[in-house]
């Protein structure tokens, strides 16, 4: 699984994620402040969006920072 997004092109395995020892995914991708939209791209060519971003809607998640 890996996260894509404008801040990488919506490179498909630039920035996978790698699991924890608790079962949970993470990476870490350094952003200046701005608006990032982004995916998380799982096997199989499944798109996932992150419940937990700013904002969720048909172009996937929204990040403010």
């Amino acid at each position: 699984m890996s996260v894509v997004g404008c801040f990488n092109g919506w490179e498909p395995g630039r920035h996978e994620l790698v699991t924890r020892r608790d079962g949970t995914r993470t990476v870490t991708v350094k952003l200046p402040p701005g608006e990032y939209r982004f995916r998380y791209l799982a096997t199989g060519g499944v798109w996932l969006d992150d419940e937990s971003a700013d904002q969720v809607d048909d172009r996937g998640s929204l990040l403010r920072i």
